[in-house]
């Protein structure tokens, strides 16, 4: 009887552990990027200018830590007068990230959010001082939009336990595609 009490306590706590982590999860609104994301904190935003295949464009950078060395980030950008494809722009966004983060793809897939085109990215990134990463990359192409969510771990450890969540919790505001 005694183990039954002990069995359900521990049971019982683990259950509140993990309502009190879903209840620290919020959602955050960016109507001037059209798109909204839960998280346990807000993310702190950066603009940067970045050099693409379609020229240079404005980047919204959105990043969080996940607490130890991993985070989680969206980065958006917008360009009007490229006149690349869809499929062109997932492609090229792809190579992008390959070079950048001078990584190798792990497994990759396409995936999509409603109507729009996406893919998934798998990698093992290597930085300048020889650490390795493992990240997880999401990408859409909204129109002239592209939408980037990214979780990051040190290579040896697992993405952030809540990697998924983050992924699914990304939505679009409804606002017609350009």
């Amino acid at each position: 009887m005694q183990k039954l009490v002990l069995a359900f306590s521990l049971t019982m706590a683990l259950l509140g552990s993990a309502a009190a982590e879903d209840a620290l999860w919020k959602e955050f609104v960016y109507p001037g990027d059209d798109f909204a994301i839960s998280a346990p904190d807000e993310p702190k935003f950066e603009n940067k200018t970045i050099h693409t295949a379609g020229g240079s464009a404005e980047a919204h950078i959105y990043a969080m830590p996940t607490g130890g060395k991993g985070a989680f980030m969206v980065v958006h950008g917008r360009q009007d007068s490229d006149q690349r494809s869809d499929q062109e722009v997932l492609d090229e966004a792809r190579v992008g990230v390959l070079r950048e983060a001078n990584a190798m793809v792990l497994v990759q897939s396409n995936v999509s959010l409603g109507p729009y085109r996406g893919a998934q990215l798998e990698l093992r990134s290597t930085t300048t001082d020889g650490k390795t990463k493992r990240v997880s990359d999401r990408f859409y192409i909204v129109g002239r939009k592209l939408y980037q969510l990214v979780a990051l771990a040190p290579a040896g450890e697992p993405l952030p336990a809540a990697s998924e969540r983050w992924f699914d919790s990304f939505r679009l505001l409804g606002g017609k595609a350009p």
